[in-house]
C-alpha cells in the first residue's frame, strides 16, 4: 500500500508496523519496484511486544544481536521472510 498523511508519503505492507516514509514519489516508485522484486524487505525490531523500528534491508541481511530484541525480516513474496 502506498499512502500520505498530511505531507508525508509512506510504503506499507499489510503487517502491523511495517511501514516505511518516502521523501517524494521518485522514491516512493523505486521502493515499491525493489519490495516487489525481493530486492529490499522490510526488518522489524520488536523488544517484546513494543515496536522499536521499521527499516529496510537487502533480503540476506544477518540480524544485529539486540539484548532483549527480536529481529524480523518481511518480504513480499515471502522468501526472505524469517
Amino acid at each position: 500500500m502506498a499512502f500520505s498523511n498530511e505531507d508525508q508519503l509512506w510504503v506499507r505492507f499489510s503487517p502491523p508496523n511495517l511501514c516505511y516514509p518516502v521523501d517524494d514519489e521518485n522514491e516512493m516508485v523505486s521502493i515499491i519496484e525493489q519490495l516487489t522484486a525481493d530486492k529490499v524487505v522490510f526488518k522489524l525490531v520488536m523488544k517484546g511486544d513494543e515496536w522499536v523500528e521499521t527499516t529496510l534491508a537487502k533480503p540476506h541481511e544477518k540480524p544485529e544481536t539486540i539484548s532483549g530484541h527480536s529481529v524480523r525480516f518481511v518480504s513480499w513474496s515471502g522468501r526472505f521472510d524469517t
